[in-house]
């Protein structure tokens, strides 16, 4: 398991803990229903809080507060894990299926990682091998004559 994998699941654990924590406290304390406590955790870790339901005891109030800090960190963590998965998995694929994409309908090259520049990350513009044009080793195509009688 490498580490973006590891990370991910670690915010899931501690998104389940947040949550499981979350719904049965208000659920004891506040005498809501189930569903109303995961709905309001919800509600609360996504930042919308609608405000249809909210805690009405003092420790209700109070773990509001703490749950709220706690729950919408661990929520943008998550985001910042997945998105580091998709920068390192997910786009190092695409990034070469669109190489080979490329490489097939336009008879381009990307650059390679000594053609890109070293301080500013991008391919140097001005060099002439930046675009090494390649010819198919095919015969031409012949066209289709029609015969006219």
């Amino acid at each position: 398991m490498n580490k973006v994998t590891k990370d991910i699941f670690f915010a899931l654990v501690l998104l389940a803990i947040i949550y499981t924590g979350g719904t049965v406290f208000y659920h004891t304390v506040e005498g809501w229903d189930w569903l109303d406590s995961i709905y309001f955790m919800t509600a609360t870790v996504t930042t919308v809080g609608y405000g249809d339901i909210i805690p009405f005891t003092r420790e209700g109030k109070l773990f509001t507060i703490f749950f709220t800090w706690i729950g919408i960190s661990v929520g943008f963590y998550l985001i910042y894990v997945l998105t580091q998965y998709r920068i390192n998995e997910l786009d190092t694929k695409l990034l070469k299926f669109f190489r080979f994409i490329s490489f097939k309908k336009s008879e381009l090259f990307f650059p390679e990682p000594d053609e890109i520049h070293p301080e500013y990350g991008i391919p140097y513009l001005g060099d002439p091998s930046f675009f090494r044009a390649t010819k198919r080793k095919t015969k031409p195509k012949k066209k289709k004559t029609k015969n006219k009688k």
